[in-house]
C-alpha cells in the first residue's frame, strides 16, 4: 500500500485523511483486534424502505421467492394497463437495488438482475416483485460484507449456470451465468447475468460461464499484483458440471465442442499456462447458486454466508 500511495502521490496532489470510514455511499468499520474490515450499505437500504414507503410491511426471508416464475407475458400490453404503470416508481427503485447489488449485496444480485430486464415495460408483478426484494433488505439491512485478513490469503472463484433458467421475449429461454471469487474468507468479486443466446446444452453453458469466469480472474489476478499481492499458483475455480470440466481438459476436438465460439477454448490455453485450474464441487456447496437461480430460505442463508455476509453479532 506504501508503494501505490507513493505512485499516486507521484502524479496527483492527495491528501491522507486516514483510515477510510464512509466511500462512495459505503460504511467501512475496521475491527483491528478481529483483524476484519466490514463494508455495509445500511443506511441506503434505510433510505429505500423510506422513499418507496416501505416502512409498515412484512418482511420477508429470500429476496425473491423461488416459486413465482415474472416473464414478459406479466408486462402490459394495452394502452389502459401501461398507462396504470407510468406513476410507478420501478427504474429507480431497481436502480437503488442495482447498486446495492454491486457494492456490498450479492445475496440480491439475481433478483435485480431477473428483475432489471422489465425495465422498458414493467407490469405490476414486476413491481410487486421489486418490492419483495427491498423487504427482503429491511429485514437483513445490518448484514455487511465482511474481509478477514486471514493467512494466507488466495483468489479462488466459483462459476455456475441455471441452464434455461431464464425467460427472454418471445418465449426464448436464457441461461443465466454467473462467477464469485473469495479472497481469504469474503468476496470480493460477483456477477448474475443471462447469457446473449440461447445455448443449446449444459456443457455448453456452463463451459462458456467458466471461460468468462476465467477471464475474470486473470483481472483480478492484475488488480492485486498492483495492490503488491500476487496470487501464487493457478487460481483455482470451483464447477459443479463433470462434461464442462472434462472439455477443459481435452485437446482433440469432439462432436460435443466444435460449434462452441473460439474464445471460449482460451480456457485451456490458461490452464494449460498454470494460470487457472477448474475442478469439481457437488451442487450443494455450490456458493455461486445463489447468483443463479431464486433459492428457499434455507440453502439461501447457507450459501449468503459462505459469501461472508455477516449481521453485527457474527463479526
Amino acid at each position: 500500500m506504501t508503494r501505490v500511495k507513493s505512485e499516486l502521490r507521484s502524479h496527483f496532489d492527495i491528501v491522507e485523511l486516514g483510515p477510510v470510514s464512509w466511500l462512495v455511499g459505503l460504511a467501512v468499520t475496521h475491527d483491528r483486534a478481529a483483524r476484519t474490515v466490514t463494508v455495509s450499505q445500511t443506511a441506503l437500504v434505510n433510505s429505500v424502505i423510506t422513499q418507496f414507503g416501505l416502512q409498515d410491511a412484512h418482511l420477508v426471508s429470500t429476496p425473491f421467492d423461488p416459486n413465482v416464475h415474472l416473464t414478459h407475458a406479466d408486462c402490459p400490453s394495452d394502452n389502459s394497463s401501461h398507462a396504470k404503470m407510468t406513476s410507478v416508481p420501478y427504474r429507480e427503485l431497481i436502480g437503488s437495488l442495482m447498486y446495492l447489488a454491486i457494492g456490498t449485496r450479492p445475496d440480491i444480485a439475481h433478483a435485480v438482475q431477473h428483475l432489471s430486464q422489465f425495465n422498458a415495460n414493467p407490469g405490476h408483478n414486476h413491481w410487486h416483485g421489486t418490492k419483495h426484494v427491498a423487504l427482503y433488505l429491511k429485514g437483513t439491512r445490518t448484514l455487511g460484507l465482511v474481509l478477514r485478513g486471514l493467512q494466507p490469503l488466495a483468489l479462488s472463484g466459483f462459476t455456475d449456470t441455471s441452464f434455461g433458467g431464464q425467460p427472454g421475449p418471445a418465449g426464448a429461454r436464457r441461461s443465466v451465468s454467473s462467477f464469485v471469487f473469495t479472497l481469504g474468507s469474503g468476496a470480493i468479486s460477483w456477477s448474475s447475468k443471462h447469457q446473449p443466446v440461447t445455448a443449446l446444452s449444459t456443457c455448453k453453458s456452463e463451459y462458456a460461464t467458466a471461460a468468462h469466469t476465467a477471464r475474470k480472474a486473470l483481472w483480478l489476478c492484475n488488480v492485486l499484483t498492483l495492490l503488491d499481492f500476487t496470487p501464487s499458483g493457478a487460481v483455482p475455480i470451483a464447477c459443479n458440471n463433470q462434461s464442462a470440466i472434462c472439455l477443459t481438459q481435452e485437446q482433440s476436438s469432439h462432436s460435443r465442442s466444435k460449434y462452441f465460439e473460439l474464445d471460449h477454448h482460451f480456457l485451456r490455453d490458461r490452464i494449460a499456462l498454470g494460470h487457472i485450474s477448474v475442478h469439481y464441487i457437488p451442487t450443494h456447496e455450490m456458493t455461486a447458486d445463489i447468483l443463479t437461480k431464486s433459492l428457499s430460505c434455507t440453502p439461501h442463508v447457507k450459501f449468503r454466508s459462505a459469501l461472508s455476509l455477516a449481521p453485527p453479532a457474527a463479526r
